[in-house]
């Protein structure tokens, strides 16, 4: 399992996702799992949902909640 902490990230643009998305094919090749950690209120966020990626990845507000 890959945890992604975007706390202290303030943006991610479009390169930005591509490697994320790379990664998560690289992982989900060899079974493993990527999770996102996003404030609520965050551009980071925003982004992963207007670009509907909140639909293919667990998000949580807290390392603690995603490592559960």
């Amino acid at each position: 399992m890959f945890i992604f902490n975007f706390s202290a990230t303030p943006f991610v643009d479009t390169s930005g996702l591509g490697e994320i998305v790379a990664c998560t094919k690289r992982a989900r090749e060899r079974h493993g799992t990527i999770k996102f950690v996003v404030p609520r209120k965050s551009k980071v966020r925003d982004v992963i949902v207007i670009t509907m990626l909140d639909r293919a990845f667990e998000m949580f507000t807290d390392e603690e909640e995603a490592i559960t």
